[in-house]
């Protein structure tokens, strides 16, 4: 019959299953012997040359050092900026003046300006006199109609 052609001897089944993982195993090793192989013919990236490593210590800085060179830049650059604000200034000074109104027409509008306290002050007693016209203007006319 067909299943029995089929059906293996259990000793002759171990034998071949034992020379395939042999097989498999050798395999496994002659990759990794030639993975190893090749990764070693790399150079090294993970360590940097003597070169670069003299040029990063020779721009390396003393941290007091970067410090007084920071104050010494800030200060510069205060400087600086007063002087360009100054520069600013006088330019705007040297201008001649663009308003329309005269010196004698800013003074009596500056005159004439009101503090916002003193203007509420003065509304408050001007609604107070109309509240009072009002009372006595209604009194009046009750008395006429009565």
């Amino acid at each position: 019959d067909e299943l029995e052609e089929r059906r293996q001897d259990p000793g002759e089944a171990l034998a071949k299953m034992t020379k395939h993982m042999r097989e498999v195993a050798v395999a496994y090793k002659d990759q990794k012997a030639a993975m190893t192989a090749k990764v070693g013919e790399r150079p090294n990236m993970s360590v940097r040359p003597k070169e670069e490593l003299a040029r990063w210590e020779e721009a390396r800085q003393d941290p007091k050092e970067a410090a007084e060179k920071s104050a010494k830049y800030m200060a510069e650059m205060a400087h600086r900026s007063r002087d360009e604000m100054s520069a600013m200034t006088a330019r705007v000074q040297d201008r001649p003046r663009r308003t329309f109104w005269t010196k004698e027409q800013r003074e009596r509008i500056e005159e004439l300006r009101q503090d916002p306290d003193e203007a509420r002050d003065k509304m408050e007693k001007h609604m107070q006199d109309l509240s009072r016209s009002w009372r006595e203007e209604r009194g009046t006319m009750t008395e006429r109609v009565s």
